[in-house]
């Protein structure tokens, strides 16, 4: 999740996976309070350009989107 390149991040998870292999990883929430105080703190002190603010990793269709046609059976789940 503090992987400043998601696309890089994604391709050595992809690398190290086994065929037929799950990934799984716990993240922050852009909804929830860790979430929501990375957003604050972004306001007065944003990330380096070109770093992905590592809330994204919480958001379902941002996960979607950098697995679309890498992975199948994407199955996110919340804990609210």
């Amino acid at each position: 999740m503090f992987a400043p390149r998601p696309d890089i991040a994604v391709g050595e998870m992809l690398r190290v996976l086994r065929p037929g292999g799950t990934i799984a990883f716990s993240t922050w929430p852009p909804h929830l309070y860790t979430g929501r105080m990375f957003a604050l703190v972004a306001r007065h002190v944003p990330p380096p350009k070109g770093v992905a603010s590592p809330v994204l990793w919480g958001d379902p269709k941002v996960v979607a989107e950098r697995l679309a046609g890498k992975v199948t059976g994407v199955s996110p789940s919340r804990w609210t």
